[in-house]
């Protein structure tokens, strides 16, 4: 989602390797976590975990009863503080999984505890970016494992369909994250035009009129297939991660900055490999 300034060529160009960047490291802490959690069934998650009953409708009436109960919220209080700690405790729980594959769970903890009072004490773009990567990668690998292959592709199948549908101006996506923006909280990734502008503050990055934001779940529902695909090895991995590469910069030719729904070119990127593979039986 972004404002409806244009974009100069070295701007854009910047902001798509941002944003390729900012998907690459995800991908890579995600590989190497699954990886390791394979090589090592003693740590709390292996694949013979994975249950095969998950209920995909309680799930979408849970995100529809919480995206409800956060919008009526915004539109009842002035909910900086709340949506703060929503985001927040949402990341924080992610960082705490993500360490927790690679480490004791009480190091783990407070690996996670210092991210979160450093990103919530410094308030940089580059730190905030971090800890949204950090936490959204602890949440893909959890998708990952917890889901079944057919309810996680009903899953992202009905996410791509709703962005489609509410990730345009006027839509339910885009006047959320602009509600929440306004309140000086962003709920994914700030993306920077220059390396100076990695670390303004976030309240000089959200007031440009040339930022552009990425939400939270754009950066977990692709990099998702790649923790799945990382199930059978990292070259498959790295398959589905060019993927969402080549959506990034399909993306990233786009010179206004009107919002637009991301996962339109993400979700694909990251499909159309990931189905290649299945058809070669190789995840």
């Amino acid at each position: 989602m972004g404002s409806t300034a244009v974009q100069t060529s070295d701007g854009r160009l910047f902001r798509t390797l941002w944003i390729a960047f900012s998907y690459a490291v995800m991908s890579a802490l995600v590989i190497a976590a699954v990886r390791r959690v394979l090589a090592a069934p003693d740590l709390p998650y292996t694949p013979s975990t994975i249950p095969a009953g998950i209920i995909t409708w309680q799930l979408f009436l849970g995100v529809a009863a919480a995206l409800a109960f956060a919008g009526l919220l915004i539109r009842l209080v002035n909910a900086r503080a709340f949506l703060e700690i929503l985001f927040g405790a949402a990341l924080f729980f992610g960082v705490w999984a993500f360490a927790w594959f690679v480490l004791p769970w009480e190091m783990a903890l407070l690996v996670a505890s210092a991210i979160t009072i450093l990103q919530a004490r410094v308030r940089r773009v580059a730190i905030h970016d971090a800890f949204v990567i950090a936490g959204s990668a602890g949440i893909a690998i959890h998708f990952a494992f917890i889901f079944s292959l057919h309810a996680l592709g009903a899953l992202l199948l009905a996410f791509f369909l709703y962005d489609l549908a509410q990730g345009r101006i006027g839509g339910a996506v885009v006047e959320f994250a602009k509600a929440t923006i306004r309140r000086g909280v962003v709920p994914g990734l700030i993306v920077a035009t220059t390396l100076r502008g990695g670390w303004l503050s976030i309240r000089e990055a959200i007031t440009l009129p040339d930022a552009v934001f990425l939400g939270a779940g754009d950066l977990i529902l692709p990099v998702t297939l790649v923790a799945r695909a990382a199930f059978s090895g990292t070259l498959q991995a790295v398959a589905v991660l060019i993927g969402i590469l080549a959506g990034v910069f399909v993306l990233g030719r786009r010179t206004s900055l009107k919002p637009a729904p991301a996962l339109l070119w993400l979700l694909p990127g990251a499909a159309v490999p990931y189905g290649v593979l299945m058809l070669l039986k190789m995840v």
